[in-house]
């Protein structure tokens, strides 16, 4: 009788692999939670840092970017500029204009594009239409410094109504090549721009476009033409703004709450104006303070920023 065999099943050697628990799941999820809430916190921390400091940087790009205008021009003021020893008062090549009752100051900044100078050799009276200001004389007794102008070249025109001239053509608004100019008498102290637009070798004298004269030029007063750049700044409203030669304007900077200038003199003195009666060559640095707010919905800042700043072109004279 054969014996029977028993079938034993062998143990499988597939392993089994389990899922997470319960418990695993939950720590998972806690664990994800801390990581999200932790850079969550972080982001809008710097989001809100950010927002707090946004206005401290607007503030310092608009002061800095205010004063890098400024800076330059009051570098260049002063440019063929020359000191004039007939006439009483010359043009002053900065001007600071001190605000009453602390309001904000105006700083006027000249140079000359000709080295040329022009006087007015014949008289221009207030309200009239003459068009032309007559820049020599040839006659016996001209009136001082309107002699006959030296002509170099023998071309047929005077040495300095030739530089002017060129200096029309060459930069002038098309098509009439006009550009500004300022007539200044040294005894009232009175001046105004004019647009000049033309001239003649024939009788020396530059012509202005139409329109009523402002004031009265005596000839005795030695008034004198400059072929000029001035170039204001003031403050309007919140803006601080360029104005040049007395014509249209652009906007420098923004958020300014207070503009404020000062000279400083070589012997230490400060003022707070400066202008005719005052010696610009004895001028050791202008002080120039731009002051400013700026706010959004999370935060403000307010600052300053001050500069010393050294004309130049007074070493030139």
């Amino acid at each position: 009788m054969t014996e029977r065999q028993s079938i034993v099943p062998k143990p499988s050697t597939r392993s089994y692999t389990s899922g997470f628990t319960l418990l695993e799941m939950m720590v998972a999820l806690l664990v994800t939670s801390i990581i999200v809430a932790a850079a969550l916190s972080l982001t809008m921390s710097v989001r809100n840092l950010y927002r707090t400091d946004q206005p401290r940087i607007a503030l310092n790009q608009n002061l800095r970017g205010g004063m890098e205008v400024l800076s330059a021009d009051i570098r260049q003021a002063g440019e063929r500029l020359p000191t004039d020893p007939l006439v009483p008062v010359n043009i002053m090549p900065i001007e600071i204009q001190n605000g009453a009752s602390g309001a904000s100051d105006t700083i006027y900044l000249r140079r000359n594009m000709v080295d040329a100078v022009l006087p007015v050799c014949k008289d221009i009276k207030a309200n009239s239409n003459t068009d032309v200001a007559k820049v020599a004389i040839v006659s016996a007794n001209p009136p001082a410094g309107c002699g006959p102008v030296p002509d170099n070249n023998g071309d047929g025109w005077p040495d300095n109504l030739e530089a002017w001239r060129k200096y029309r053509t060459n930069n002038g608004a098309n098509p009439t090549g006009a550009v500004r100019v300022y007539i200044f008498d040294p005894v009232t102290g009175l001046g105004e721009w004019i647009t000049y637009d033309a001239e003649d070798s024939s009788t020396f004298q530059i012509h202005k476009s139409s329109g009523k004269w402002k004031n009265s030029y005596p000839a005795s007063h030695k008034p004198r033409l400059y072929a000029m750049e001035e170039r204001k700044y003031y403050l309007a409203g919140d803006r601080l703004r360029l104005q040049v030669n007395g014509g249209g304007y652009d906007d420098v900077t923004a958020s300014l709450t207070d503009f404020q200038a000062q000279a400083i003199m070589q012997n230490g003195t400060v003022l707070n104006a400066f202008g005719n009666g005052n010696n610009w060559l004895k001028l050791k640095a202008v002080k120039v303070t731009l002051s400013g707010l700026v706010k959004n919905s999370s935060a403000q800042h307010k600052g300053s920023l001050t500069m010393q700043l050294f004309p130049r072109n007074i070493l030139s004279n």
